[in-house]
């Protein structure tokens, strides 16, 4: 996985962090993207290859390693950091789009040169209004996936210890087999260095969010001579509600007929793919993968069992890339209506404003 691309798109929002968020995503990609990309990839890249079991029997290596292992610490660690970062994003969007809006606002008032816009661009946001909610939602949101992760780690691996031998019963091992782990000691350090590591960036969320609360309290208790505006733009206080109604109504009625054809067919397009890869997944292999499978085809002579590698673990990333899949078509749905809903408001679908145009009025 390319980790640049997610710091380069995350590097953005530290301009508009607190001081606590800075330290939290320097922890995440010092002592946590760094040290999984560099060292415990390396650690666990033997880890199934290595899984031996004292028997000779066909199947059994790879059902006792899914039974013991049902998903890797890579995969796992490498699932936590992009949920947990994942509503830094929502914070830089929402940056993105008051900038892009601000853009605008300064076109239509005629203070659309380059000066002013490159100021739109490297102001720092302020957290307050809609944005201060975002923010403390992904803070909160962060709080919750470091907590669950913590919660399945200790589910999957009790007492977050690599242990050195593990006993199989499973299907079709012939009796009780004695398997062994390769390096236990050395994954066991990495395992409680990165659960550290994930209860200081659940310390720093914890105190960013009581920082983010008080700041916000004390704002309220005293007087301010000079608000920000309800989106905490830097030019807020120089744009009056005209000129954002005026901003509106161009965006809904001086758009080019294909554009908005495009815009209204694109989402309906887009779930009609979602629900037919959907349904052809399920069509094809299900969403779960079973562990052992009866093949009769040619050449073989008769029926034999196959065995598929880490069928825990694939079903586990079918059913999240599902459940993504899912609330993309929700998304869809609720594009669609959003569109549907402004094409039928009234004068949504009328003619441009500027096709209205008062008669001149003659001096006598």
């Amino acid at each position: 996985m390319n980790w640049a691309g997610l710091y380069t798109v995350l590097s953005g929002v530290n301009r508009h962090s607190t001081a606590i968020g800075r330290i939290w995503l320097s922890v995440i990609f010092i002592f946590r993207i760094m040290v999984l990309v560099v060292a415990a990839e390396s650690v666990w890249g033997d880890e199934k290859s290595a899984f031996t079991c004292n028997t000779q029997q066909p199947g059994c290596n790879s059902v006792c390693y899914d039974q013991f292992f049902p998903i890797s610490h890579i995969r796992l660690w490498a699932l936590q950091l992009i949920l947990v970062t994942t509503p830094a994003l929502l914070v830089a969007m929402h940056v993105a789009y008051q900038q892009h809006q601000e853009k605008k606002l300064l076109v239509l008032t005629g203070h659309g040169d380059a000066k002013h816009l490159e100021e739109v661009k490297k102001h720092k946001m302020r957290i307050a209004g809609s944005l201060w909610w975002t923010y403390v939602c992904s803070v909160v949101f962060r709080l919750l996936f470091e907590a669950v992760f913590m919660y399945i780690f200790y589910m999957i691996y009790p007492g977050y210890q690599m242990v050195r031998l593990v006993k199989c019963e499973a299907y079709p091992c012939p009796n009780t087999v004695d398997c062994f782990v390769s390096r236990p000691t050395e994954k066991t350090i990495f395992t409680v260095f990165m659960l550290v590591t994930s209860g200081i960036c659940i310390v720093l969320n914890m105190a960013e969010l009581v920082y983010l609360v008080v700041r916000a309290c004390a704002r309220r208790g005293r007087p301010d001579s000079n608000p920000p505006s309800g989106k905490g733009s830097f030019y807020g206080h120089k744009l009056s509600s005209e000129y954002k109604q005026n901003e509106i109504n161009q965006l809904l009625t001086e758009q080019d007929g294909s554009l908005k054809d495009m815009l209204r067919r694109n989402p309906g397009l887009q779930a009609l793919l979602e629900v037919g890869f959907m349904a052809g997944q399920c069509a094809l292999y299900g969403f779960a993968l079973e562990p052992l499978y009866a093949c009769r085809r040619w050449p073989c002579p008769n029926a034999v069992s196959c065995y598929v590698s880490r069928p825990t673990e694939k079903t586990i990333f079918i059913l999240f890339m599902l459940a993504v899949a899912c609330v993309s078509l929700l998304l869809n749905l609720a594009e669609i209506y959003h569109l549907a809903t402004t094409k039928c408001r009234p004068g949504a679908g009328g003619r441009s404003p500027r096709a209205k145009r008062p008669a001149a009025v003659l001096a006598v």
